[in-house]
């Protein structure tokens, strides 16, 4: 009996540094992972400006793999939220986490099965909100933040899957807002 009380402190403290070895493999593992969960690919500025359209004065640029994104995306519900990494204009991402937010009527959303709207906040960030909108052909993502409102758009053919991020202040402006048209 005797040796068996002077074995618990051994078993406890090599437990201990069992579980304290798992726990820092465990970090390790995560750290090294969110290559696996960022969907988007920087992208050189040049290749945006090759799009005849007008620009954001400051903007960073992406490739996002749609389908990767709409794959993990897609289970997200209340009790169990997707989450993200979405580009920040500053080349900097943010992690989010999403649920799905279904703001069509019922029968309309039976109709359009692939447009789909979700709503979320930030894990890193406290105050920063989310939404997002998915339809058949590109990806929408507006932040609210201290800042301000940023934007995550497709900019070009939706074929290249390119995207910018930038800030709402910084999109560019239109000098007529409408056109006059001429009376029939």
């Amino acid at each position: 009996m005797k040796n068996y009380l002077l074995c618990l402190p051994f078993i406890f403290f090599f437990t201990i540094a069992c579980a304290s070895c798992h726990s820092k493999h465990a970090e390790k593992s995560m750290h090294s992972e969110p290559s696996k969960e960022n969907y988007w690919t920087s992208i050189a500025t040049a290749e945006i400006k090759k799009i005849n359209t007008p620009l954001p004065s400051h903007y960073t640029a992406y490739k996002l793999d749609e389908d990767a994104i709409r794959k993990k995306l897609a289970p997200a519900s209340a009790f169990s939220p997707a989450i993200i990494i979405v580009p920040l204009p500053d080349g900097s991402y943010l992690k989010l986490s999403m649920t799905e937010s279904q703001v069509m009527a019922p029968e309309l959303a039976a109709k359009f099965p692939l447009i789909k709207t979700y709503q979320g906040k930030s894990i890193e960030k406290t105050g920063i909100t989310a939404r997002i909108e998915i339809n058949e052909t590109d990806f929408h993502v507006m932040l609210l933040t201290e800042d301000g409102q940023i934007f995550i758009d497709p900019i070009g053919d939706s074929a290249q899957n390119f995207y910018i991020s930038y800030f709402k202040n910084d999109a560019p402006t239109r000098e007529t807002p409408f056109e006059e048209t001429p009376n029939r």
